[in-house]
């Protein structure tokens, strides 16, 4: 239906193409129109803050281990994934790190891109971090042009020399395997010192030839500055770990607590009478770790229980982390096996 300049209504039917000699104010895409009333003529210079959808951004740790897997060299990407339906010219690009919570999105945001079409006098290269609110903020010093449905990347960071350590865990409520572990500690002592923004890590190491080599790739949490790293590359090939339960039994049945007053005639009265304790179950375990190796090899074992549980015996001395895990630290020799073996009592 088409109202005319002299007010009438006209019906089309059964019409695929209509033309209009100009635009007509008819706009083909979604538009924002203002109309801006200033006092006097002349120019202005206008600042538009809004909100889009179609903008991400991600980050990817590239990290190369020394022959001996002590140091490493750690490269970080950003990709920024322009889906917004337009292309930003020459902008300047911030990017926030941090559980940003947004009412109109049902999933968590873990980062938002700020873009102002601003140009810099003198182009640098790299990203300066600062602290924004409760977040971290990534200005890159230089003007980026992102294209509509463009996948950009630009390099966040470079750290050569990190100290890094090599740690083989078993940890059976993950992995019946014995899993290959990178720790780092995010600090400038250790070479780092960066607040890291959440991301895939991607571990290499060059072989006989010199040619890198892709060894596994992990995810990590958003990491401030002194906190701990841990990237879990792999399963070992020639450390294996088996758990055996070789007891289960039910040793204890539920106590009562009885509490009594006798007056001055004697009379009792149960002043208490209550459950103080339930069923207690008594589980044994073995666990052997096999070591293929032409050289001894340490492993951290990691065991979790719940409930109110006691460890009564164990073959190698053990520390409680928490309420929930229990950990063993022990030496598999080379080309031979290590058994630990333990016994834990826990209320249900």
């Amino acid at each position: 239906m088409l109202r005319l300049n002299d007010g009438k209504v006209v019906t089309l039917s059964g019409v695929s193409k209509v033309e209009f000699p100009d635009s007509a104010g008819l706009l083909t895409k979604p538009t924002l129109v203002w109309q801006v009333y200033p006092p006097t003529s002349g120019k202005r210079d206008v600042l538009t803050s809004y909100l889009t959808g179609g903008m991400s951004w991600k980050a990817n740790y590239i990290v190369k281990t020394s022959a001996d897997d002590t140091k490493a060299d750690i490269q970080a990407w950003v990709s920024v994934d322009n889906n917004a339906g337009t292309t930003y010219e020459g902008a300047k690009l911030k990017l926030v790190a941090g559980e940003i919570h947004r009412v109109v999105e049902p999933e968590k945001i873990y980062e938002d891109v700020i873009l102002e079409n601003v140009m810099y006098s003198q182009p640098k290269s790299g990203f300066v971090e600062e602290t924004l609110f409760e977040y971290h903020l990534y200005t890159l010093e230089r003007p980026a042009t992102l294209k509509n449905k463009q996948v950009k990347q630009i390099s966040l960071l470079s750290a050569d020399s990190v100290s890094v350590e090599k740690e083989l865990v078993f940890e059976i409520s993950k992995n019946n395997n014995v899993q290959v572990v990178l720790n780092l500690n995010n600090s400038k002592e250790k070479g780092l010192g960066m607040p890291l923004p959440a991301g895939v890590v991607r571990v290499y190491k060059a072989d006989s030839e010199g040619q890198l080599q892709f060894l596994g790739e992990d995810s990590i949490d958003h990491t401030p500055k002194g906190e701990k790293v841990t990237v879990v590359v792999g399963s070992a090939f020639d450390v294996t770990g088996k758990r055996t339960q070789t007891d289960y039994k039910k040793v204890g049945s539920d106590i009562w607590k009885e509490s009594y007053d006798f007056d001055a005639k004697g009379t009792r009265t149960q002043t208490n009478y209550r459950k103080v304790g339930s069923d207690i179950w008594r589980g044994s375990y073995e666990i052997e770790l096999k070591n293929h190796k032409s050289e001894a090899q340490k492993v951290k074992i990691l065991e979790h229980f719940y409930g109110n549980w006691e460890i009564t015996e164990s073959s190698d001395t053990y520390q409680k982390v928490d309420a929930f895990t229990a950990e063993w630290e022990v030496t598999v020799p080379a080309n031979g096996l290590k058994k630990v073996s333990y016994i834990m009592e826990r209320g249900c």
